[in-house]
């Protein structure tokens, strides 16, 4: 599993407790969203570049997006 992955499933596991059923949750931005599944939560990251601050490490940045 990658780092991405693990962000967003961090995030979304968070946002379940503290919203429990109330909403149905996406990995990723849906590309479609029907009115059934309203409300809705989706996370995702964007942007993500290297930024090679660290010789050693691997250093990466993204933005994380929260959409209701």
């Amino acid at each position: 599993m990658n780092r991405h992955t693990q962000i967003r499933q961090a995030v979304l596991a968070r946002l379940r407790e503290q919203c429990g059923d109330s909403a149905t949750f996406f990995d990723g931005l849906p590309a479609f969203i029907d009115a059934q599944e309203l409300p809705a939560v989706a996370v995702w990251l964007s942007d993500a570049q290297y930024t090679g601050k660290m010789t050693d490490e691997d250093d990466w940045q993204a933005v994380l997006h929260i959409a209701v």
